[in-house]
């Protein structure tokens, strides 16, 4: 390649690139037009964040699902999955002031004196709604949350206490 093809090269790929911020620095990050409803499907190795917006929707995933929920209890109570999951389905609950943010760390943390399975799955409720509330920064607060595929008693309180919106 010539010098001139190099050079006409480098200044293409300098134009390019300064397009390319400027577009980026320009597109908002989310929609200008508020999302109708925001559903949240927690699936076993994810869950699946959908804003409908008139006439179309947007899809967000989490990397948090049923499973992660499942594993932390089996490995506090030190059982399989299948237990876990009975355990879970039978005595599991989440206390909604449980979870929190250490103000002087940032770090989160959560009620120690819980029983085993409450407490493991208040933390993880508490991480998840911390991702769910990540992925929706600049969407209204005036739009609801619909959860579906976990129905443990606390769990929408704890996402409305942390997302600082109505979940329903």
């Amino acid at each position: 390649m010539t010098r001139r093809g190099i050079l006409k090269t480098i200044v293409g790929l300098a134009a390019g690139l300064f397009v390319r911020r400027k577009i980026g620095v320009a597109a908002p990050a989310v929609p200008l037009r508020q999302p109708a409803l925001i559903a949240v499907d927690i699936e076993w190795k994810k869950s699946i964040v959908r804003l409908w917006y008139p006439g179309r929707a947007s899809t967000i995933a989490l990397p948090i699902g049923e499973r992660h929920f499942v594993n932390d209890v089996a490995w506090i109570l030190r059982s399989s999955r299948e237990e876990a999951q009975r355990q879970i389905e039978n005595d599991g609950w989440i206390k909604p002031d449980g979870y929190y943010l250490n103000p002087p760390t940032g770090k989160p943390g959560y009620d120690t004196s819980l029983p085993p399975v409450a407490m493991a799955l208040t933390a993880r409720g508490g991480e998840f709604a911390e991702y769910l509330r990540d992925a929706l920064k600049g969407v209204g607060d005036s739009v609801p949350v619909r959860i579906a595929g976990m129905d443990l008693p606390g769990f929408p309180e704890l996402l409305e206490r942390i997302l600082d919106r109505k979940v329903c």
